[in-house]
């Protein structure tokens, strides 16, 4: 028996999230650029605290591989360097925002809004259940080619 769906997520949803990935966008960007702690924006969100903080844990240890990622994509993107001012997670946001950007530019509005973005990049893992990339080689995602301005090897 096949244990897998393979079925393609629509990019308003995370893998394993219940919650739309707006939804858990706003919160992280509340948690990064607020004052707030996790109660006072998980009330805000109408979402329970447990629920917040895992999605804040899941990023901050995401937070390097997706400024690596980010930062790589816009890149291939524009051709031109990604300059970022910030650290940590802060830093993480900031490359995504200047992927979308790129992104926007090359392909229209059709890529959709910042964080049905940052689904489709991430193929719905973004905050998965486990840290390897789905871009990584040998992580099931072998239906993905390198890109040809850069990227792993075949």
């Amino acid at each position: 028996m096949c244990w897998r769906s393979h079925a393609l997520l629509p990019d308003l949803i995370l893998v394993r999230r219940l919650d739309a990935v707006g939804v858990i966008g706003d919160g992280l960007v509340h948690k990064l650029t607020s004052e707030l702690g996790l109660r006072p924006i998980a009330e805000q969100l109408d979402v329970p605290h447990t629920t917040i903080r895992s999605w804040w844990q899941r990023f901050q240890t995401r937070s390097p591989l997706l400024l690596a990622q980010c930062t790589a994509l816009a890149v291939a993107l524009d051709g031109t360097p990604v300059g970022i001012n910030a650290i940590g997670a802060h830093a993480a946001l900031d490359a995504l925002g200047v992927a979308w950007q790129r992104g926007l530019a090359r392909f229209g509005v059709r890529i959709g809004d910042l964080w049905s973005f940052w689904s489709r990049i991430s193929g719905g893992q973004a905050l998965g259940t486990h840290t390897t990339s789905p871009w990584a080689p040998g992580a099931e995602a072998d239906w993905m080619a390198p890109s040809p301005l850069g990227g792993p090897a075949p």
